[in-house]
């Protein structure tokens, strides 16, 4: 298994927030999808605020879970849908 071991929790609390999260794993960790993003509107006014709260909001959950490290997050000014990169520890 391949899997981050926080993964699954971060992709089921992106679900009860509204993201619609896609999965991938691979061996060097996961790579979630924001494949719907309920804050769309607001991102796309104020795309530096929303946004960050987002990746702040991820990175403080996988650090509170523990097992796996944010190590990108790309963001609506970089792809769409936005989506973050998930590395073992």
């Amino acid at each position: 298994d391949t899997s981050v071991p926080c993964a699954d929790a971060a992709e089921l609390m992106l679900a009860e927030l509204g993201f619609d999260p896609e999965r991938a794993d691979d061996p060097d960790g996961t790579t979630i999808a924001f494949a719907h993003c309920p804050f769309a509107e607001l991102a796309a006014a104020n795309p530096e605020l929303v946004c960050s709260l987002h990746r702040g909001l991820l990175i403080g959950f996988v650090a509170t879970i523990g097992g796996g490290t944010v190590v990108a997050f790309n963001d609506r000014s970089h792809r769409e849908p936005c989506l973050a990169q998930i590395a073992t520890e």
